[in-house]
């Protein structure tokens, strides 16, 4: 049922081209993530590092977090690469 063209744009543009955003199919998009979680990687280290520069406790309690929210995605990243290796899922 169409009853607007724009709620049909709507629609379509919520569903993800793939099927499953988490297990892209297409090696195009693949690339595209992981420039996507190398490049937050980066962005959280030198944040974190900023943090480290301005000293004071909250600032280095932010800059453990931005770190580990940088060494998580880098682990989920490499952890996703052996499931594939491996045949599992």
């Amino acid at each position: 049922m169409d009853y607007h063209p724009e709620y049909s744009a709507y629609l379509e543009g919520r569903t993800p081209l793939s099927g499953d955003p988490e297990n892209p199919q297409d090696e195009e998009e693949v690339k595209m993530r992981r420039g996507f979680q190398e490049l937050l990687s980066a962005l959280l280290l030198n944040s974190a590092l900023g943090e480290i520069k301005l000293a004071g406790p909250t600032h280095l309690r932010t800059a453990v977090s931005l770190t580990s929210r940088a060494v998580g995605i880098a682990l989920s990243d490499a952890d996703r690469g052996e499931r594939s290796k491996s045949g599992r899922r």
